[in-house]
């Protein structure tokens, strides 16, 4: 189950949200370290070489029941709130450590700005070494068919990327995203973890707003304040945090009136 965590409220000085604790999930996320922070060659390389035939149509994979599919309703409308009217709206989704379920709640989040809103979804998987096993279901199920109305989504695979051009920094991927996101209303960036990819911070900086995924019963409060600290110093727009895997002692419906 997916809360959103603190009303994604706009975080203030150096304080960190409270009563975190996230659980393990899939080995998807890893360092972009050592393939970015390169030089200008390999911003030249992707301003001119890249072409949005790289984008993979993808499709719904992300199972959501009643109530995370209410929580992601009330991320989009805190989003578009508090976010400039300019499109596209660029988020970057990332997370303290490994496994607390980034691409889940990015795929979630994007399929609820589909479905809702008839959006067009571009999806930046930031890992430069592989594609997550979710963006491998997700371009099979579009393969499949399952779906490409007048609103859709894609994805960029900076894996792709990098072995088409090479090492890329931060700068490159700037301009890959400046190069195909005309057209969308939302870019989403599906980021490494914070605090084993040194570049997923800086990363962080150049995007409208960022937000932090927690894994209930998991995430010790250091570890989380270390992240968004490393957030806060490198400029990026922290705007609060999604409580991930959150799991209730009691029904649901009373938890809601408490």
């Amino acid at each position: 189950m997916t809360r959103i965590f603190d009303a994604l409220k706009k975080a203030r000085g150096g304080g960190a949200p409270t009563e975190v604790m996230p659980p393990a999930a899939p080995a998807h996320s890893s360092s972009i370290h050592a393939v970015m922070n390169r030089g200008a060659a390999a911003v030249s390389a992707a301003r001119h070489s890249f072409d949005r035939a790289d984008l993979i149509p993808i499709g719904p994979v992300a199972p959501m029941d009643e109530t995370v599919a209410r929580e992601m309703s009330t991320l989009r409308v805190i989003l578009e709130s508090s976010l400039t009217e300019r499109l596209p709206r660029s988020v970057m989704l990332t997370s303290s450590q490994a496994g607390e379920g980034t691409t889940t709640v990015t795929l979630q989040f994007a399929q609820t700005l589909v479905a809702e809103a008839a959006h067009r979804v571009l999806i930046l998987d930031a890992n430069p070494r592989l594609r997550s096993p979710f963006y491998e279901a997700a371009i099979d199920a579009m393969r499949a068919g399952e779906g490409r109305g007048r609103a859709a989504m894609d994805l960029l695979s900076l894996s792709d990327c990098v072995r088409r051009f090479g090492p890329m920094n931060v700068a490159a991927i700037r301009d890959l995203l400046e190069t195909v996101s005309a057209g969308y209303d939302w870019v989403l960036v599906d980021s490494p973890a914070l605090l084993e990819s040194p570049d997923t911070a800086p990363l962080a900086a150049q995007f409208d707003a960022v937000v932090v995924v927690v894994q209930a019963g998991r995430t010790k409060r250091p570890v989380l304040v270390r992240a968004t600290d490393l957030l806060r110093r490198s400029g990026a727009n922290v705007v609060g945090t999604v409580l991930n895997r959150r799991r209730l002692e009691i029904p649901d419906f009373i938890y809601r009136r408490i």
